[in-house]
């Protein structure tokens, strides 16, 4: 439905940024790719890296303006609260969640532990986008602003799921150069990122939202149980939506123990996987199980497609979920 939306990001909330970092890459699925630019803090996509305007934040409806510092200070920006990864096609900003901090990704942390809280994509005109969603009754949560434009936001958006929806404009020259050398690194996969499973307590209340926001393609409901060779049992309804080119796969939980319901009861609502498409399942199976990564679910779909879920919840709070086409 909004075919103009290009993906970005999504964002990862965690108690320990060198944990998540070398938890991924120990297991061969993320490689830490630092922040945008030499000792970049938090740059707009595409800006120099010394930004010459003041900055707007506004957060929760209070603003706070800050203005870099000059070149020539002398001053080496370190930044330990974002770092991002690298995994497959897809990068992971991943988020310090202070218990004591004072920022809505704190929040999130405070409320549901390490988990998504957000996605983030280019859009040509990310004013008029956030005007749309307002009007709809979505909040506000964050608005960074130079010379009034928008040039990052986030919005409540997680009434089902949990997920915030963030915009930033199209990217710039710089912001995709460092895009294209992050993911011809020799150690990133050649995974394609698909979307994230939504763990929800009311699948019809949930596809509703997102119908109401008008910003996502819905598709049928499936019904997943122990009679389509999933192993072990499971019965759930799940339902797919697309937002940009993003697949969010709700799941409800009806009977058994499924990885839904685990999610639901550790941390309620929210993202339980990362989904990607492989070439070859089994030998990416072969490949985790190697490094001590355990499959936790895997079958087959009435399209052929086959897929298996892999346990990385240690760090992060993620599974990731591989699905190989059947045609």
């Amino acid at each position: 439905m909004k075919n103009d939306w290009e993906f970005d990001h999504i964002g990862l909330v965690v108690s320990d940024l060198d944990e998540i970092t070398h938890y991924y890459s120990s297991i061969g699925i993320g490689v830490d790719i630092g922040t945008l630019g030499p000792n970049a803090t938090n740059p707009v996509p595409g800006a120099p890296e010394e930004e010459p305007l003041p900055r707007t934040m506004t957060v929760y409806g209070k603003p706070h303006t800050s203005r870099p510092a000059p070149a020539d200070s002398g001053r080496v920006n370190v930044n330990r609260i974002f770092e991002n990864i690298q995994m497959g096609s897809l990068v992971i900003e991943c988020i310090l969640g202070r218990p004591e901090g004072d920022g809505f990704n704190d929040d999130f942390f405070r409320e549901c532990g390490e988990g998504i809280s957000h996605i983030c994509y280019n859009v040509p005109d990310p004013e008029k986008e956030t005007t749309l969603l307002v009007e709809k009754g979505t909040d506000i949560v964050m608005s960074l602003e130079q010379e009034g434009k928008i040039v990052e936001n986030y919005l409540e958006t997680g009434k089902y799921g949990k997920i915030w929806l963030s915009f930033r404009p199209p990217a710039g020259a710089q912001h995709k150069a460092w895009q294209a050398h992050n993911r011809a690194h020799p150690l990133v996969s050649d995974w394609k990122f698909l979307g994230m499973g939504v763990a929800t307590k009311d699948l019809d209340k949930a596809i509703e939202y997102y119908r109401s926001l008008g910003i996502a393609e819905v598709y049928p409901e499936a019904l997943l149980n122990s009679d389509s060779a999933l192993d072990p049992m499971v019965k759930a309804r799940t339902r797919t939506i697309t937002v940009g080119t993003i697949a969010y796969e709700f799941a409800q939980p009806l009977e058994g123990e499924t990885i839904y319901g685990g999610c639901l009861t550790g941390r309620g609502e929210g993202v339980y996987s990362l989904d990607f498409t492989v070439n070859n399942l089994e030998k990416e199976k072969s490949r985790l199980m190697y490094r001590g990564i355990a499959v936790v679910l895997s079958g087959k779909l009435e399209n052929g497609d086959v897929f298996a879920y892999f346990d990385t919840r240690r760090v992060g709070n993620l599974m990731i979920k591989l699905v190989q086409s059947g045609t």
